[in-house]
């Protein structure tokens, strides 16, 4: 509630002080998450990390100075509001995120619950929470590798399993998955495949993304052997 904000909201901190814009960052949560591309629904994140000197941002503490109450850490366990007790100061986010560097990349971005293989290509520099994985590579190859049904097989029978045919897209199953090691042509060829359905999924052209993940799924089973 407190450091994720819309548009409007962003635009008003901006105004009261420019500076702001160093640390309002484009959010995205698990469900913006599609196959191949990110859905981003016009939120930001303040991202107050820990060590930040809140003094340069002046109008992003009087902002966040309305939730003190609830952002203060807790002095003991029968304190009704507050955070959890550590060492982060009220203002702060609560966790210290030290691979945040990686947000601001080109990155493979995945939802943690999901029906089917889901990984989309991030390039927007979008911060994202804790229902999401973030894979720090600009290598589109891997993104076709992982969105195959090869791979959405293999992750149903390790993945713990949800209601609904849903299953966890997590970290400890991701790891697990073999990518293949194939000759340049290969990679070349599925690389380029994989960008066009990137660039037609931003066209919602659905019918042609069909078509071209049938070609596409053609050469990573030849990727497999």
């Amino acid at each position: 509630e407190a450091f994720i904000i819309d548009e409007q909201k962003r635009a008003e901190l901006i105004a009261a002080d420019p500076k702001s814009a160093e640390v309002i960052k484009p959010w995205l949560r698990g469900r913006d998450v599609k196959r191949w591309r990110v859905d981003w629904a016009g939120l930001y994140v303040i991202f107050a990390r820990q060590g930040i000197d809140i003094e340069r941002y002046p109008a992003v503490k009087e902002y966040l100075t309305q939730f003190k109450e609830d952002l203060t850490p807790k002095r003991s366990k029968t304190q009704k509001r507050g955070r959890k007790p550590c060492g982060y100061k009220w203002y702060e986010i609560q966790d210290a995120i030290a691979y945040h560097a990686e947000f601001e990349k080109p990155k493979i971005i995945l939802p943690s619950i999901v029906n089917q293989a889901t990984f989309a290509f991030d390039t927007g520099h979008h911060y994202s929470n804790d229902k999401t994985t973030i894979i720090g590579t600009d290598d589109v190859f891997v993104l076709a590798i992982l969105n195959s049904p090869v791979q959405d097989f293999l992750f149903q029978q390790i993945a713990a399993t949800k209601r609904g045919g849903y299953f966890e897209q997590k970290p400890m199953y991701v790891e697990q998955l073999p990518v293949p090691h194939v000759d340049d042509g290969l990679r070349q060829q599925i690389t380029q495949l994989a960008q066009q359905c990137i660039d037609i999924v931003e066209e919602d052209n659905y019918e042609r993304l069909t078509e071209l993940e049938a070609e596409l799924n053609t050469l990573v089973y030849e990727a497999y052997g």
